[in-house]
């Protein structure tokens, strides 16, 4: 009676395994790319929702607040708690009859409009100008949004 060497070979098995790992390895990347982007969306849309917010905030009060804690603390925002988690994280400057607003550092430099500063500095969120923005620059990596009335 013969017997035939049944499974599979050592080359076959690391050539399998070698497969699997390429495929592990992209699906990887791709999964932490998404994610990125995910968060630069969520941002983007809280920099939206507070523009929105310091829109109705003016057309009450006849002006744009001095800081954005008093948006917090009034019923000018939709989901208040995430505002509240990332509101220290924002650019915002009150200047006579109107406002800038910029996000921070987004993830994906390609959904970003701005860039603050000159990049040799890291800028003060205490003393953030509306001036400190460049928009069209080759390092775009926040979302600004600006008004004047």
């Amino acid at each position: 009676m013969i017997m035939k060497n049944q499974g599979f070979t050592l080359l076959e098995i690391m050539i399998a395994v070698t497969i699997i790992s390429i495929l592990v390895i992209a699906g990887g990347f791709s999964y932490i790319g998404s994610l990125n982007k995910a968060n630069d969306a969520k941002i983007i849309s809280q920099v939206k929702e507070t523009q929105k917010a310091l829109e109705i905030y003016y057309n009450l009060k006849g002006k744009y607040p001095e800081d954005l804690t008093i948006l917090a603390s009034n019923e000018y925002l939709k989901n208040i708690d995430s505002f509240n988690a990332i509101k220290d994280e924002f650019y915002y400057s009150n200047e006579s009859e109107g406002y800038c607003l910029c996000s921070p550092a987004l993830e994906k430099n390609t959904n970003g409009n701005a860039y603050l500063g000159t990049g040799e500095e890291e800028l003060n969120q205490d003393s953030f100008q509306c001036d400190d923005i460049t928009y069209g620059s080759s390092l775009i990596t926040y979302f600004c949004v600006e008004n004047s009335q």
